[in-house]
């Protein structure tokens, strides 16, 4: 059986390789792969000098130009204030 666990939590992950580097004897191999750096390395410099109209057209997409003229925004934004009122 494979398993993928991702975990945010640096503390957390290391606690858990612990765990689960204990039962190597009993046939359990643990494969740690930090995603993290690999997301973030196709963001470099570069990449986003050159495919910069291709990473904001794909941020922009769902865009609605009309959403905050309509009443959902107002309704939304409303919301927005109490819930930061109350922090």
């Amino acid at each position: 059986m494979q398993l993928t666990v991702k975990i945010d939590n640096d503390l957390m992950a290391d606690k858990i390789l612990w765990l689960l580097n204990s039962f190597k004897d009993k046939g359990v191999e643990v494969i740690a792969e930090d995603l993290k750096n690999e997301e973030n390395s196709k963001f470099t410099d570069e990449y986003i000098e050159e495919n910069w109209q291709e990473i904001v057209s794909e941020a922009l997409k769902d865009y609605d130009s009309n959403y905050t003229k309509s009443f959902q925004y107002k309704i939304d934004r409303a919301d927005f204030q109490q819930m930061k009122e109350s922090l």
